[in-house]
């Protein structure tokens, strides 16, 4: 299968007592060129107007591993889910409710967010040098965040701030429409 081929982890995260988020990571880079072979007609002339190909590759193996994740758990045809978006971006399907999605991307990973009735925010960034960290820091952070004061030179720890706000403002369907700065998120640290 397609999606077993690049899956690098599946996890279930539970919450409020009956709702489980199910939660995938994928390695794009790990499809072959023949997993992307889908009837995705829609998606292939949209990847055709990527600059780079690895783009456009990245693109098409999101949906493809997109697509039977959402018609496993909603009972629907892959090939005949159509992808509309909301007023503020924000991809969804209406034919597969309650079952809500959310994606994120960062290099050649790709990670999905699924749950029934209400709508999940997900983000991932892959770890790499990041410059100007105390602007980014000011530019995201709260007053509040601002206060407790984290050593803005942890790149590491900015990121992972960073994941949490993008995570938020996606599960509150505005997205960037709304300034990272106005969104408390924890700060702590997690060990890993």
């Amino acid at each position: 299968m397609v999606v077993a081929t690049a899956e690098l982890a599946r996890t279930d995260v539970s919450f409020d007592g009956h709702r489980t988020v199910a939660v995938h990571l994928f390695d794009l880079d790990r499809l072959e060129p023949h997993d992307t072979n889908l009837e995705l007609e829609q998606e292939r002339n949209r990847a055709e107007t990527f600059h780079r190909p690895e783009d456009a590759r990245h693109f098409l193996a999101r949906r493809v591993l997109l697509r039977p994740l959402i018609g496993e758990r909603s009972g629907c045809d892959p090939r005949q889910l159509d992808t509309t978006t909301g007023p503020y971006g924000r991809p969804r399907i209406d034919s597969i409710a309650p079952l809500r999605f959310n994606t994120s991307r960062s290099r050649q990973y790709f990670a999905v967010a699924l749950v029934d009735g209400l709508d999940p925010g997900i983000d991932i960034e892959v770890y790499r040098k990041v410059s100007n960290l105390e602007l980014i820091a000011r530019r995201i952070q709260t007053d509040e965040e601002r206060e407790k004061a984290f050593a803005v030179e942890d790149t590491e720890h900015l990121l992972r701030i960073w994941t949490r706000k993008e995570s938020v403002l996606k599960a509150s369907g505005i997205g960037l429409e709304l300034d990272p700065a106005k969104v408390d998120v924890p700060t702590d640290r997690v060990s890993r």
